[in-house]
């Protein structure tokens, strides 16, 4: 490459594609193999504890509104004009197809959308994802999960290419005297109070325990749109001495080696990112057999896994790792190992790295032989 200049583009949210992303960017500015310029979409000045992370970790980044649309994708046209990166880099939902359109209109060489999630596109994103990707090199799925998906949606499967997500695992790994035995017989769940995620199961599963003379402390992490409604629910369910709602946190990894157990109960999901930083953490997870979680989880080795929505099914686990403490200490290990051997950042990394490397000499050889 002439100047091995990158773009990523992503939501500019507390979401897990754009944790994923500053990592990655870090990472990647860390290896020195690229110059990497990060552009996010929305408010600098409704994010300031985002802006400090960025910051204190060598980031350089560049805002575009959030709308008017044609305002954000005008801005972000005349970023990559100005920075003229061989690759644009677009993430997320509908950063996605903004980016990439913004990348067509600037000409940049190479093009790549990263797919997060499993989730339907409504009936229009779907159609200008699809011509889109004429114009895009690579799709990059955080799991074979989501390639699957996008295949079954009638994405090029020729497009497509799985690399799974990665943590730093010095963050997550606990330090040595951080015995299972000695943390909180509690539940942990870290997760954006969202449609997506089923905290009404888990909410059920304490009411369930609690009236088998079984209860335990459930500890939800996250805001969001459904939060209010399942703190009524509670109130309502006699629940308050049991669940407890912490809001967001800047401390997750301390919380996770703090717990003996994490719950991601959820209905769908594109990789599951906080699933391995709580088996790295040396956490039991407990989490829904739905398709990216089940490449993560092998049940009964390296955690549980109970089938979605189901309230009885999620008490009955939790019953028997309550009652059988070195089952569940076992367990632990094995997914802490697991997640130590398989979710490292920097192999992300590289990855992701080769990939770029690779399309981008392929286009310059199909390019001399024209």
């Amino acid at each position: 490459m002439d100047s091995n200049k990158i773009i990523h583009f992503v939501w500019g949210g507390n979401t897990g594609s754009t944790k994923l992303v500053l990592d990655l960017v870090a990472t990647q500015n860390q290896n020195g193999n690229f110059n990497v310029l990060l552009v996010l979409r929305g408010n600098p000045a409704n994010n300031q504890p985002l802006v400090d992370e960025l910051k204190s970790r060598g980031i350089r980044f560049q805002f575009v509104p959030k709308k008017p649309k044609y305002s954000m994708i005008f801005k972000l046209i005349k970023i990559i004009k100005e920075f003229k990166p061989e690759i644009v880099v677009a993430h997320g939902y509908r950063e996605h197809i903004y980016g990439r359109i913004a990348a067509i209109i600037a000409k940049t060489p190479l093009i790549f959308q990263v797919e997060h999630n499993t989730d339907k596109y409504t009936f229009k994103l779907y159609l200008m994802s699809r011509l889109l990707t004429r114009f895009t090199d690579k799709i990059i799925c955080v799991s074979t999960a989501v390639k699957e998906h996008l295949i079954k949606e009638g994405f090029d499967s020729n497009k497509l290419v799985v690399i799974h997500n990665g943590i730093d695992l010095k963050k997550y790994l606990p330090d040595n005297d951080n015995n299972y035995s000695q943390r909180k017989r509690e539940i942990i769940m870290v997760a954006r109070f969202a449609p997506q995620k089923d905290h009404y199961a888990l909410i059920q599963a304490a009411k369930i325990l609690k009236e088998q003379n079984q209860p335990i402390a459930i500890n939800f992490v996250g805001d969001g749109e459904t939060k209010e409604r399942y703190q009524t629910l509670c109130k309502e369910l006699q629940l308050e001495d049991y669940v407890r709602f912490w809001g967001q946190r800047t401390d997750v990894p301390n919380l996770l080696a703090q717990h003996q157990i994490f719950a991601l109960i959820t209905h769908y999901e594109g990789f599951g990112l906080v699933v391995a930083e709580a088996m790295a953490a040396g956490c039991l997870v407990i989490a829904s057999n739905v398709p990216a979680i089940a490449e993560l989880i092998k049940d009964r080795e390296t955690g549980f896994l109970v089938q979605p929505s189901d309230a009885n099914g999620l008490a009955n686990i939790i019953a028997e790792i309550i009652n059988n403490q070195d089952l569940a200490q076992k367990i632990a290990l094995q997914g802490q190992k697991f997640a130590l051997a398989n979710f490292g950042l920097p192999t992300m990394v590289e990855k992701y790295e080769k990939l770029f490397i690779e399309e981008y000499n392929a286009k310059i050889n199909t390019a001399n032989k024209l």
